[in-house]
């Protein structure tokens, strides 16, 4: 991530390219995934949130969490990864 953001609203790739394949991992045989997000900006289309969040939370056929992942954002002029 910190070689793809490279400054505010500016991102490693070139100006005419296009994102043509997401992957994303399928949980185990039986087991539940639940994912979330969410987005809060002062204003509805404003693509400057306020605070962002996502979860993704994977629970075995018991009712057991056996993954789960929480990532939260604020406002910066730049993405912050750790």
């Amino acid at each position: 991530m910190k070689e793809f953001f490279l400054a505010y609203r500016t991102t490693a790739l070139p100006e005419d390219a296009i994102i043509t394949k997401l992957t994303i991992p399928l949980p185990a045989e039986g087991a539940r995934e639940v994912i979330k997000s969410y987005k809060q900006a002062k204003r509805k289309d404003d693509d400057i949130a306020i605070v962002t969040s996502g979860f993704r939370v994977v629970i075995d056929e018991c009712g057991v969490v056996t993954d789960i992942s929480l990532a939260y954002g604020g406002y910066a002029c730049s993405p912050t990864i750790s």
